[in-house]
């Protein structure tokens, strides 16, 4: 004798019951909670936003999460920011030769335990025909004054990239051949040597120390001095300085100064969306395939499970190989991909069995004999037994959806523009995150792929146990 059928709320209370199934419902509804707030708070601006390299360069340079701070036994910088109205301006004009003189000058205190990532200050300004000229200065706790650069604006919003310029490079290193020091000039690292401490090690980033200023203390704080030299008496001249720090936010940023957070919180409902779009619509459409095959028999039979057949040999990999020589991918456009390849399958199969046994079945033949047709028969008795199974299938289905998205994104085939765990893992990976330790760039998008996945199977576990007979708890 077959087992009694399940109906939708036996199933979900049977679900309630379960350690397991309340595990994966509590992970589900976090990640919705995340879904609704995200979309909620951001929009779509954020694709727009993630791809646009202005919007992050205020961003430390693959800096690692705050709260990794605990794993440290030195105290790792945060980013430092000087804007505009930090800066003390002094100026005066000279008259006689119709010269204006600007003179910016910030400061700050500096008391971590390691160098800053880089350095970065940005100037603009309102000029005519002749351009600016500008003169940098750091000036140190210990009183000494490192000449940077001196050059010319070109533009009216430029900016000098401190730890990157050659010529400051250079400078710097007179600078320490002038304290007597002998440094290998290939071994110095601007951002280093600006505040390190003035000894021997001060031109290799392995034994450099660092120079702290300290605001609790007596120790002078670090001055970076701007003279600039306009040529009309109506022009002006702003600066703002960026001390890039090595932590950064709660999930850190990737090489090209993104905040991972943004990208893996919008990455959390395009998961799910992409899972679940997946699953359910592959899944249904192979249950009703798969009961009217049963059901009407004959040549409607075989021509389903002959197309089944075809179906189930036929390569995923390479037709999305194929599509995307053709077509320019997109999220969507994969997600179309995926269901139409997924029409017919194992779940076909499957529900063909259970309809053979279904109907058999007492009451089936009861409606047969009180003269109600195929069709009604199929609505009304046969999937409504069936469906309680079919959605087990779609919450066991969709981690295999999650996990093949970020395998696509993985192999270059995902979507190229919008941010997803897969594309953010993918990028990890040809950055040479795990290579060089990058190890947040990673593991948080991986963590919450498994998170999510575990969420489903810990559900599908518990549908198994109710829908199972061999299993079913007493």
């Amino acid at each position: 004798m077959s087992a009694p059928p399940v109906g939708f709320k036996a199933l979900l209370r049977d679900l309630t019951k379960s350690r397991a199934g309340l595990t994966g419902v509590s992970i589900l509804l976090a990640l919705t909670i995340v879904t609704a707030s995200v979309v909620g708070l951001y929009g779509y601006d954020v694709v727009t936003k993630w791809n646009d390299p202005f919007a992050w360069f205020e961003n430390p340079r693959l800096a690692a999460p705050e709260w990794s701070q605990i794993f440290y036994q030195k105290r790792l910088p945060k980013t430092i920011m000087l804007r505009e109205s930090d800066f003390i301006r002094s100026e005066y004009v000279a008259g006689e030769e119709s010269l204006k003189y600007v003179n910016l000058e910030g400061t700050f205190f500096y008391g971590y335990d390691d160098f800053p990532s880089e350095i970065n200050l940005l100037i603009s300004g309102t000029f005519g025909e002749y351009r600016p000229l500008v003169k940098i200065q750091w000036i140190r706790p210990d009183g000494n004054v490192v000449f940077c650069t001196s050059q010319v604006l070109e533009n009216r919003n430029a900016s000098i990239f401190i730890s990157g310029d050659d010529r400051v490079r250079e400078n710097v290193v007179d600078f320490m051949f002038a304290q007597g020091l002998t440094p290998d000039p290939k071994r110095v690292v601007t951002q280093v040597a600006l505040f390190a401490q003035i000894d021997e090690g001060m031109g290799d980033p392995t034994s450099a120390r660092v120079l702290k200023s300290d605001s609790s203390g007596t120790a002078l704080p670090y001055r970076i001095l701007v003279q600039a030299t306009m040529h009309g008496y109506n022009e002006t001249i702003s600066a703002k300085l960026i001390v890039y720090g090595k932590l950064y936010g709660l999930a850190g940023t990737d090489n090209r100064r993104r905040d991972l957070l943004i990208g893996i919180l919008w990455g959390a409902p395009v998961a799910l969306a992409f899972g679940l779009i997946s699953s359910v619509s592959s899944a249904l459409v192979q249950t009703v395939l798969g009961a009217l095959g049963a059901w009407y028999g004959g040549w409607t039979d075989e021509l389903i499970q002959r197309v089944t057949d075809v179906y189930l040999v036929i390569p995923f990999l390479p037709v999305l190989i194929t599509v995307s020589f053709i077509y320019k991918l997109t999220i969507w456009s994969v997600l179309i991909v995926l269901v139409v390849l997924s029409l017919f399958g194992g779940l076909t199969k499957s529900t063909r069995s259970m309809v053979l046994q279904i109907k058999e079945e007492p009451y089936i033949e009861a409606a047969v004999s009180y003269g109600a047709s195929k069709p009604r028969i199929l609505t009304l008795y046969i999937l409504p037994r069936i469906m309680p199974y079919a959605f087990a299938n779609i919450v066991s289905s969709v981690p295999a959806y999650v996990f093949l998205e970020a395998a696509l994104s993985l192999l270059g085939l995902g979507d190229p523009i919008v941010p997803t765990w897969g594309k953010i893992i993918s990028e990890a990976y040809s950055g040479g995150a795990v290579y060089y330790g990058f190890w947040w760039w990673v593991m948080i998008p991986s963590v919450l792929v498994f998170v999510t996945a575990a969420a489903f199977a810990l559900i599908a576990y518990s549908f198994d146990k109710i829908l199972n007979p061999r299993l079913r708890e007493e």
